[in-house]
């Protein structure tokens, strides 16, 4: 049984709001490693479609027992493959990108994600925006303005832009998809789930490339992707399925914008990239609308998908009546 639905069965300390708090921001700061480990793989000479696999495939092998295909969850399984094949596809633009800009403003125009789960949410499934999503999503959009004209200026070209806002699109799209036909499904089978589909989707691409690009040549490099897959995804993942929902949706997402100052010190410290003046307003302006936003689906997914929504227990109690 899954107990992610159930917070109040932790006991001793791990009922702290507190704690769970800084078990979510621990874990946003572990997706915010990401460029570190995607740059120097890239640089060991791993393409970008590996890169993504390694990442993505960690989890699905190693919980491939907690996937749901039987008839009553089968449905949402298969919307879970479909969304994680698209983020798959994301992340090869998203890790390919990380070759010509630098790591801050990668970041940066990641964090735009909450603009294209905004577009979703009202394009596809009918959500109609609040006005604090809706200035949010000004502010963010921004700040990708802010940031990518700095790139512009350095003689970085928009398809590199576009790739890297392939991930954020990608993103914003399975964000919908865990919260309005996931459900069903128990916190492992979702963290399980969308990765089995990247996985999929990523695989014959593996097939067209040499070997070497695909297969660690070094001990360093099978290290560091048994650290890309554990520490950037299964372990982070399965943190903030099981404690964000403590913590509530505005926290989460309040604990979720490390992301962003942890790819600056990346940046900075792991490649020496200088962060200026541009890069840092525009870090600001997202984590301040980060901050302002309290729409459910700005981050925190765990949250809206492991509460059970109070309209259909009131339904339920009243047929039962």
């Amino acid at each position: 049984m899954d107990n992610a639905h159930s917070p109040d069965h932790e006991t001793g300390l791990f009922q702290s709001h507190f704690v769970a708090l800084l078990i979510v921001a621990s874990s946003s700061l572990a997706f915010g490693l990401v460029p570190y480990f995607a740059r120097i793989l890239s640089e060991m000479g791993l393409a970008a479609a590996a890169i993504a696999f390694y990442r993505y495939a960690f989890t699905p092998v190693i919980l491939f027992r907690h996937i749901k295909l039987d008839a009553t969850h089968r449905k949402a399984t298969l919307w879970g493959i479909a969304a994680g094949m698209g983020t798959g596809l994301g992340w090869i633009g998203y890790v390919s990108s990380l070759d010509s800009m630098p790591v801050s403003t990668a970041g940066i125009l990641y964090m735009t994600y909450p603009i294209f789960t905004l577009l979703f949410s009202r394009v596809i499934f009918g959500e109609a925006l609040t006005l604090r999503a809706s200035v949010a999503a000004v502010l963010i959009l921004g700040a990708a303005i802010l940031g990518a004209g700095e790139l512009s200026a350095d003689g970085t070209d928009m398809r590199t832009i576009a790739l890297a806002l392939t991930a954020p699109l990608s993103f914003g799209f399975v964000i919908n998809v865990i919260t309005y036909k996931l459900v069903s499904l128990p916190a492992t089978a979702r963290m399980t789930t969308v990765p089995l589909g990247s996985m999929i989707v990523l695989t014959p691409i593996l097939f067209t490339l040499p070997t070497t690009q695909v297969l660690p040549q070094s001990l360093e490099a099978v290290i560091a992707l048994c650290l890309l897959g554990s520490v950037t995804a299964l372990i982070p993942n399965a943190l903030y399925m099981r404690f964000a929902p403590k913590i509530g949706a505005n926290a989460s997402a309040v604990a979720g914008s490390i992301e962003l100052p942890t790819m600056f010190v990346v940046g900075w410290l792991a490649f020496g990239e200088p962060l200026s003046a541009q890069q840092a307003v525009a870090g600001t302006i997202i984590l301040l609308a980060i901050t302002l936003s309290s729409a459910r689906r700005m981050r925190n997914i765990a949250t809206n998908v492991a509460v059970p929504r109070r309209r259909k227990l009131w339904t339920k109690r009243a047929r039962s009546g």
